[in-house]
């Protein structure tokens, strides 16, 4: 038992690796075979999706399309009857009814240690013990009785 294991352990991730290539191909996010052209269009046609576009409008889609180009351009949204026909060369993706949010990038945030951050004294660009202590003095002073003293960001290598 000892010998297959070493082996098995190195061969994991290829396995891994082989069965989600093999998993890949021209299927939806549903799991349906891709309709329209073929993979050398330029545009994509995402339809049959819950779209809010966070236009001035608030403009929401119950069961909308989107085309976009390689580039990731959106070049339209609307129905799903008029956008098939403006886009009927386009690679189709069937979305099932799931939501789709154009436009919008997730910067990746960490709101939870943002908001942290708000509950301890900022000591970013302090320069030595003096500023530290006046920081943590201005931020006590807003403390609650009994809550901890904490301090956040303090860069040790700048500190004289």
């Amino acid at each position: 038992m000892r010998f297959f294991i070493k082996p098995l352990t190195r061969l994991l991730p290829l396995l891994i690796c082989s069965l989600l290539l093999i998993s890949c191909g021209d299927k939806d996010v549903a799991g349906n075979p891709a309709t329209g052209a073929a993979e050398k269009s330029t545009v994509t046609l995402i339809s049959n999706a819950r779209i809010y576009t966070f236009d001035e409008g608030n403009t929401t889609f119950e069961s909308g399309s989107m085309a976009f180009s390689l580039d990731g351009e959106i070049l339209g949204i609307g129905g799903n009857e008029e956008m098939s026909r403006v886009f009927s060369d386009a690679r189709q993706i069937d979305m099932s009814g799931k939501t789709l949010l154009p436009g919008l990038i997730d910067s990746h945030g960490h709101l939870y240690g943002l908001a942290l951050s708000f509950t301890r004294a900022n000591l970013t660009g302090t320069r030595d013990k003096a500023e530290v202590i006046n920081r943590l003095r201005e931020f006590s002073a807003e403390l609650p009785p009994g809550e901890w003293l904490l301090g956040a960001r303090l860069g040790p290598e700048r500190l004289a």
